[in-house]
């Protein structure tokens, strides 16, 4: 059946990285008569702004997919933990190749030229050359409203060294997801999700951008974004090489797009000179109100998180808004 291949959306939200925003993009589902797609998409927020251009051929070679993206954005962190602030803008470009694999998994392949501008801390430019090579394993229900299924993603970024650039690091990740269905209409969802960094070459402190900072409402949700971590001295974030996060939640289906979510999140980032010690792990605990948006198909999350143990300068309990999945 033949359906229109121009798409329009627009929409809006709140949270605690992007503060309030907007957000309007375009989609032409099949621009060359094979299903390609190009899009661009905008957004403007109190905290941050994104625009982006991007072309997917999604038949390269038979099996393959391929897309180019062109982004430029900004990005504004503010928290009471991190009095100095933080921002950074970042222009480049991205390619990607996707293959599938037997068993509902899939391996991809992305460069990225970019240049990433900071200030406040670690100012200045930083030019970035870097490979990806990602592995997912997905056998996920219900992407809205999950109940059954797990995931498994497993990435390594390679920045710099015979690719150029200014910064030289390798960043590995590896988070899985497992959900357990309940009853018809309980399930639990768990997370484990841990990261390490490393400079190479002439650079012999990670940057300040790609160090690992927990908190906000996809990490630990009743404290701020990028509160949770190793300070200096003056009590201000520095960034950890390496983290390790937990989440648990117990899904309560209220209505087909209304769900309420019972919450534990725990976890820390450490310095290179700090052992991994899941005894001081930071955790909140808490109830969340998940309602799937029309039109938008995203979900508007109302939380309310108690911070049993927490840093001095995190609130012992905390409620916030935002936009999108935990995980």
């Amino acid at each position: 059946e033949e359906q229109d291949r121009h798409q329009l959306e627009y929409g809006g939200g709140m949270s605690s990285t992007d503060g309030i925003f907007g957000n309007l993009s375009y989609t032409n589902t099949n621009l060359l008569g094979r299903g390609e797609h190009l899009r661009f998409f905008g957004q403007y927020g109190a905290r941050s702004s994104a625009y982006q251009l991007s072309f997917i051929e999604p038949y390269l070679f038979g099996d393959m997919s391929a897309g180019i993206d062109f982004f430029t954005n900004r990005t504004n962190y503010l928290t009471p933990a991190n009095i100095a602030g933080y921002s950074e803008a970042r222009t480049g470009v991205n390619v990607t190749v996707n293959r599938p694999l037997p068993r509902r998994s899939r391996v991809s392949l992305a460069y990225a030229y970019e240049a990433i501008d900071t200030a406040v801390v670690d100012p200045g430019r930083h030019l970035e050359s870097r490979i990806t090579p990602v592995f997912v394993h997905e056998t996920v229900d219900d992407p809205f409203a999950p109940r059954r299924g797990r995931r498994i993603t497993a990435r390594a970024t390679i920045a710099g060294g015979l690719l150029g650039g200014t910064t030289n690091y390798v960043k590995p990740e590896i988070e899985a997801v497992q959900y357990i269905p309940h009853t018809s209409r309980t399930a639990l969802g768990l997370r484990v999700n841990a990261g390490w960094l490393r400079p190479f070459g002439a650079t012999e402190t990670s940057p300040y951008y790609a160090r690992f900072f927990l908190g906000g409402e996809n990490q630990i949700r009743g404290v701020d974004i990028r509160s949770v971590g190793p300070v200096d001295s003056d009590n201000q974030m520095i960034g950890g090489d390496k983290f390790v996060l937990f989440n648990a939640e117990y899904y309560v289906d209220l209505h087909r797009r209304v769900r309420l979510v019972l919450f534990h999140d725990a976890g820390q980032a450490y310095t290179e000179t700090q052992p991994m010690n899941f005894s001081n792990l930071r955790s909140s605990s808490g109830v969340e109100l998940r309602v799937v948006l029309p039109k938008v198909n995203l979900p508007l999350r109302l939380i309310y998180g108690w911070n049993t143990d927490r840093d001095a300068s995190q609130p012992a309990a905390a409620f916030k808004i935002g936009v999108g999945w935990s995980f």
